[in-house]
């Protein structure tokens, strides 16, 4: 996409609509619960991993494919007593100069 015309501005207009979606998401993660939170889960996980280029493509793969399963599970399973929850995965180079935070661990 990126070689074609006009493909470079709009990789960009994507990146940076999904990187305001992102940004929305961890910000209502970390948003104090409301009533509406009552009965239901937050969940956050990371880790630290040594990996090559292909077993990060291969991790990736396989969260998504954990993902799909839950998400047919709750369409088999129906609605009753069920929320909609959001799972997100990122998998990528450790930031430079960014600390493991002591708080997550």
């Amino acid at each position: 996409m990126g070689t074609q015309p006009g493909g470079a501005a709009a990789i960009r207009v994507w990146r940076r609509s999904a990187r305001e979606w992102v940004h929305a998401l961890v910000d209502a993660f970390f948003a104090e619960p409301d009533d509406q939170d009552r009965g239901t889960a937050r969940v956050s996980t990371d880790s630290s991993m040594l990996l090559t280029k292909e077993e990060a493509q291969q991790l990736s793969t396989e969260v998504g494919e954990v993902f799909e399963r839950w998400a047919d599970h709750g369409r088999r399973a129906g609605s009753d007593g069920r929320r909609t929850y959001l799972g997100i995965a990122l998998v990528q180079p450790y930031p430079e100069g960014v600390a493991q935070s002591s708080v997550a661990r």
